[in-house]
């Protein structure tokens, strides 16, 4: 077993030193947390936690860029490979989302939930994703459900 795990917030931040030193303040609850690691855009935070290994296989070239961009960025290998997975399932997600509620296939709440993100987020987002607003009596039923459920 590792132990590690991160959680990325996607907001530009000011670069944190790994030694120890003072990071960028945050809002509660994440200024109460284990020291971070960050970039320009992202904040990287450790937290100590069982975890399971997974293994894929890359050609020289992709192994060549990820030691790169590492040690570019002040990661080790793993970190960056946690963090570039986590980015990649995110946009996954989010591009998940985007088609299921352009092809009106889910609610609002329901595309939102896909997304990982706030129903506000969601709405925030749609018109950069080129979306407009269906709502309707089974989009207020089940945003209902939902925050009955809650």
């Amino acid at each position: 077993m590792e132990h590690g795990h991160f959680h990325c917030l996607r907001q530009p931040c000011q670069i944190a030193p790994q030694d120890g030193a003072e990071r960028p303040s945050l809002p509660a609850p994440w200024s109460r947390q284990k020291p971070l690691l960050a970039t320009a855009s992202t904040i990287v935070d450790i937290v100590d936690m069982a975890t399971s290994t997974v293994s894929t296989r890359l050609d020289d070239s992709e192994l060549a860029l990820l030691d790169a961009v590492a040690a570019r960025e002040g990661f080790d290998r793993s970190t960056l490979v946690k963090l570039v997975l986590r980015r990649g399932l995110d946009e996954m997600r989010w591009d998940s989302a985007v088609q299921s509620y352009r092809r009106s296939d889910v609610t609002l709440s329901r595309a939102a939930e896909i997304a990982g993100v706030s129903v506000l987020d969601f709405q925030g987002r749609m018109e950069s994703e080129g979306l407009e607003l269906a709502y309707g009596e089974a989009e207020l039923a089940d945003d209902l459900s939902t925050i009955g459920n809650q």
